[in-house]
């Protein structure tokens, strides 16, 4: 895990991360209640909301860098990103996640993620390996908890500003206010605005990458008494970007001579409200979560890649979808040895995904062909939970859970081409599936010591089946459940009056019915996703934390993997099928590197404090595509911060990839076999600066 230790926010001011705190006072909420990180038996990297406000990490692709065995790929700007941790994860889009997503205590993924804006957090959790117990669908390779911060009774207020390259402009802010003794409110806002970027379309004179957002939460708590607590979370964030900015090397394009002559367009709304009430009872804790989210998606681009004024194709999409979830959840008291967690769940998502590809004959003239793909899907879930704990003696931990889900998905799916795109092919389809799954798993935890303990665990996860995103035949639509097996050791130390910390474990993961992005044989437009066959990973997996001196906080993981398909074909029953036994899954490094630091020192004879720290990560040995035909960059990426803070302000220089290591992050067959490319961001250097009462 990075050397961040967990602290409560006062106020709206980060918390302190000093080296005055200790490893051990570390706690997650992994297994759906507050314990310290050394007893609970899942690998678990946690980072402090305060941390990555103070290291100005607002980005998915950021945070994910200082997860172990973890990558990300993306499309376009928030069209989709995904986490693949151990292998595992969603290679193809509007498919069901590898990875199970949680806000606030609410499931956001499904047919489409609708992750939160990470600013004002109060931690942000990343459980590795299968948790489909707990988690239940979609955790074949993980789960990711991620939580708001919640209002305090005391009065603050934060506020930061950064000028940064490509000229941009980010202010965010947090007003903490008591409104009753029993009644706090919360209310963060953000603000970003880039006019620069390092893609730039030469033909029509903009940078294509120019981006901005904005947002707002409202956090509200009330608790009449030390037993009744109802908290209601509200969140609004529009982002304005590219549909897609890739460059073409095929087509003699650099990043900064790209040639299009439609600009790519992108407008993204995400918004959710999270009601919760709890009740703390001599039984244990009684708690309701609900959760409403929209998405909402605008877009239209260059489809022929070209400034060609005869023959022009622009794309636009459309995308729109409604979830609603609830979990009730009884929590019972720790102070017996035997005790549980219990629950179930009711998830519905709603919505369509629709595309329009327009053949002129030249710019704004007669439309020679048309390619139109509508796609509908309602999806709703039932599930039912429970993990039993059993502690025979102080030392020991028997635990076992179990889940049972039933899905119910829908399909409506038309396809049209007309014209001079009619090759493509049209067909309607309409579709309903159900699924059903049972996940357990169970673990034994001895803890010698209050300072060591180790664990052996099995446990099992399953991936939603359901509908491809799109396909040219109706036979490709549908895809299966994935299943997961894991069988982990591990072994956690606390040592040196909490100030040193080491984690560590061995794995197998096995899925069975693998998902993976097939191209689609009969035409080079599409990607789908299909069941292949078997996957089996080994792992080993090493985190540490070191507070040598006063004031220095070192904190160093590593991770090693073999991803493999041991049993699998793509595109079976065709002309065009391929072996993948031997294959390495994609987007699953071999080898994952990463240290970090943070050290504070006082100056000025103590009137200030002098603030730098700083993280690398690498990650090596991987693929881009299952057929293991085009591999992925190696790359090493390092972040470096230095400041001054006084009393309640603070001044800081900072750089991002200030090697300047670039990789891809998406990729796509523009006209086969050239390739568009989008990629990661290079150096950039900024100012910030903060003040918090």
């Amino acid at each position: 895990m990075p050397a961040y230790a967990m602290a409560q926010t006062a106020g709206a001011a980060p918390a302190d991360t000093s080296a005055s705190s200790t490893v051990s006072g570390i706690v997650v909420t992994a297994r759906k209640r507050s314990e310290k990180l050394i007893n609970v038996p899942i690998q678990i990297t946690e980072i402090p909301g305060s941390q990555l406000q103070k290291l100005g990490l607002h980005d998915f692709e950021e945070i994910i860098a200082l997860v172990p065995s973890a990558t990300v790929e993306e499309s376009g700007f928030g069209i989709y990103r995904n986490i693949f941790i151990r292998g595992v994860g969603t290679p193809a889009l509007l498919e069901e996640s590898g990875v199970a997503n949680y806000v606030d205590g609410v499931f956001t993924g499904g047919i489409i993620s609708n992750p939160t804006q990470y600013y004002d957090l109060d931690h942000f959790e990343v459980l590795r390996g299968p948790q489909g117990g707990l988690y239940g669908r979609d955790a074949t390779g993980g789960a990711i908890n991620i939580t708001s911060a919640m209002p305090t009774h005391t009065f603050g207020a934060f506020g930061e500003a950064t000028y940064a390259s490509y000229d941009r402009v980010e202010v965010n802010g947090t007003l903490n206010t008591p409104i009753t003794d029993g009644l706090a409110v919360r209310t963060t806002g953000w603000y970003t605005d880039q006019t620069q970027g390092q893609y730039y379309n030469s033909y029509l004179k903009q940078y294509v990458d120019a981006n901005s957002s904005a947002g707002g939460r409202i956090v509200a708590d009330y608790s009449p008494s030390s037993k009744i607590d109802f908290s209601l979370i509200g969140e609004m964030a529009e982002n304005t970007g590219p549909e897609n900015y890739y460059y073409i090397p095929g087509f003699g394009e650099t990043k900064k001579t790209i040639q299009r002559n439609t600009p790519s367009k992108l407008l993204l709304d995400n918004d959710r409200i999270t009601p919760k009430f709890s009740y703390n009872s001599d039984w244990g804790v009684f708690s309701v979560t609900g959760g409403y989210s929209k998405y909402g998606l605008v877009s239209s681009s260059d489809q022929d890649f070209t400034t060609s004024p005869t023959f022009p194709q622009v794309i636009n999409r459309h995308d729109h979808f409604e979830s609603y979830y609830s979990e009730v959840l009884w929590t019972s008291p720790t102070d017996k040895p035997l005790h549980w967690t219990l629950g179930g769940n009711y998830l519905s998502q709603d919505g369509s995904s629709d595309l329009d590809v327009l053949l002129n004959s030249t710019v704004g003239g007669p439309v020679l062909g048309e390619f139109k793909r509508l796609n509908g899907q309602n999806f709703y879930s039932y599930d039912g939970f429970g993990e039993v704990y059993y502690d025979p003696t102080p030392q020991w931990e028997v635990a076992a859970n179990a889940r049972y889900t039933d899905d119910h998905k829908t399909l409506a799916y038309t396809q049209l081409a007309t014209g001079a795109l009619a090759g493509i092919g049209s067909y309607d389809a309409d579709e309903a599936k159900t699924f059903n799954n049972l996940s357990s798993g169970a673990s034994i935890t001895f803890k010698p010591t209050s300072n060591l303990a180790a664990y052996a665990k099995v446990q099992t996860g399953f991936r939603g089946g359901g509908f491809n995103f799109i396909a040219s035949q109706p036979a490709d639509l549908a895809y299966n459940p994935e299943t997961s097996i894991s069988y982990e050791l591990g072994a956690k130390a606390q040592f040196w009056d909490g100030r040193a910390s080491i984690e560590s474990d061995v794995y197998d993961l096995q899925q069975n019915n693998v998902l993976v992005a097939e191209s689609d044989p009969s035409t080079n437009e599409f990607d789908f996703f299909q069941n292949v066959g078997q996957a089996r990973t080994y792992g080993f997996e090493l985190d540490g934390k070191l507070q040598p001196i006063k004031g220095l906080n070192v904190g160093v993981s590593f991770s090693l993997m073999d991803p493999e398909i041991t049993k699998g074909i793509e595109n079976a029953g065709t002309g065009f099928s391929v072996d993948l036994k031997g294959h390495q899954l994609p987007f699953a490094p071999r080898e994952t590197f990463g240290v970090n630091f943070d050290y504070r020192h006082p100056i000025l004879g103590g009137a200030a404090t002098l603030v730098a720290d700083g993280n690398y990560s690498s990650r090596q040995g991987t693929w881009e595509d299952i057929d293991n035909t085009t591999p992925a960059s190696n790359y090493g990426i390092l972040n470096l911060r230095l400041g001054v803070e006084y009393k309640n302000y603070s001044l800081t220089a900072w750089g991002k990839n200030m090697t300047n290591d670039m990789y891809n992050v998406s990729n796509a067959y523009i006209a086969y076999p050239i390739q568009g490319y989008e990629q990661n961001v290079g150096a950039t250097y900024g100012v910030t600066v903060r003040a918090h009462f």
